[in-house]
């Protein structure tokens, strides 16, 4: 029997309500809420499903997609309000830092897990594969890290780095995929990757920023939300054209919000710009607490689902070094980066931190390979454990090193 609408209703009641819960009582621990989040899509999802099924019950709720639909609209309001509240200013006196933590945080994450997949048996493609698809920073695990951590040098790069390993993973995994179903890179097809990007980021930081100036000015003295939905179907646009170059949507949503954010910080006799941009962002941040981040983490949980009969032996181990190396390489690169960049040692340890996490992006992509019988189900369960493990940990030691750098 098919899902009705009231049951996909209910099942969105449920996991807000105990996404929220669980997030509040793990914030009285001094552990990020979206850890709740996460854990509230597991309970309701595969360990529900798990308890139920030798019962012959159907409890549990399924990653359908009306749910997807739900999750993947919150994530691209809370890239919004991310792009939005960056620190025009801050992020231009840091974004040399950005990429060479971003940069350097990819780099030596892709080699750490090639070199050691490799040792341990796993094939070539399976290893590039994986490699290039974890590599990469979680842009929106960031910014739900980040979204109470006060606006600061170290929050922009974090923010900032995300943002170029985003790119820098785009890039990669196109070089990847050449190697694996060419034989070899396509020089053709990565520089059109390399131009599709330059090409969208120009476009949106200059041509789109004019004209946005333009237009958000008319909208500054309305009492009627006109600029809170112009911000929101900017954002959506942005999101659609990047798709449409091949990037994820998020970071369109990201780039908007950050081109808006932008024309708040421009200069004015009145402030109105200021104010107007203050303003966005105390409308957008109530609903993205109280519904569109909780529904996307637990989301993530929900995709907790493997793939086949995995080998449970090879399953272990792998889940156990992809999780250390995913964590290690980008608390060693981001943190090189980071010290390069001037960091001193204990903020440059947590700005790795917040770059551990792993998302959205990269289960989509994870699909592919296993689609594409690039990588095994077992490999394929192993990294979404892995992610999943990243979702939950990143936040955590993300935290417990921030509280050590202000009790100093």
């Amino acid at each position: 029997m098919e899902p009705t609408l009231e049951d996909y209703l209910l099942a969105i009641i449920l996991l807000i309500l105990l996404s929220r819960i669980l997030g509040l009582i793990l914030k009285r621990f001094g552990i990020a809420e979206l850890v709740g989040y996460v854990a509230a899509g597991l309970i309701l999802g595969p360990f529900a499903i798990a308890v139920s099924e030798p019962f012959g019950l159907t409890w549990g709720i399924r990653p359908d997609i009306p749910i997807e639909v739900f999750a993947d609209f919150g994530i691209l309001v809370l890239m919004l309000y991310t792009g939005l509240s960056t620190d025009f200013h801050t992020f231009r006196q840091v974004k040399r830092a950005s990429f060479v933590v971003g940069i350097a945080g990819v780099a030596v994450t892709f080699t750490m897990i090639f070199v050691v997949l490799m040792a341990i048996g796993v094939g070539v493609n399976a290893s590039l594969f994986i490699a290039a698809l974890l590599s990469n920073t979680a842009i929106e695990v960031s910014a739900g890290i980040l979204m109470k951590f006060p606006e600061s040098k170290l929050k922009s790069v974090v923010i900032g780095a995300s943002f170029v390993d985003d790119i820098v993973g785009v890039v990669l995994l196109g070089i990847v995929s050449s190697l694996i179903f060419v034989g070899h890179p396509d020089v053709l097809a990565i520089s059109f990757i390399g131009v599709k990007v330059v090409a969208f980021l120009l476009i949106s930081l200059f041509m789109f920023s004019w004209l946005l100036n333009r237009t958000f000015d008319r909208f500054t003295r309305s009492e009627e939300k006109v600029l809170l939905t112009a911000t929101i179907l900017t954002g959506l646009f942005f999101a659609v054209l990047a798709r449409e170059l091949g990037l994820h949507p998020v970071i369109g949503a990201y780039v908007a919000g950050f081109v808006i954010g932008r024309w708040g910080s421009i200069p004015d006799p009145m402030l109105e710009h200021s104010v107007s941009r203050n303003k966005l962002i105390h409308e957008l941040e109530a609903p993205i607490t109280a519904f569109f981040a909780p529904i996307f983490f637990a989301y993530i949980g929900l995709l907790f689902v493997t793939a086949g009969q995995p080998d449970y032996y090879s399953l272990a181990i792998l889940v156990t070094v992809l999780s250390i190396l995913g964590i290690a390489g980008k608390l060693v690169g981001c943190g090189f980066g980071a010290r390069l960049s001037g960091f001193p040692a204990k903020e440059s340890a947590v700005i790795g931190f917040a770059m551990g996490g792993r998302g959205g992006l990269e289960l989509v992509l994870l699909r592919f390979g296993l689609n594409s019988e690039v990588i095994s189900s077992t490999e394929f369960t192993a990294v979404v454990t892995m992610i999943l493990i990243t979702v939950f940990v990143a936040p955590i030691l993300f935290g417990q090193s921030a509280k050590r750098l202000s009790d100093d």
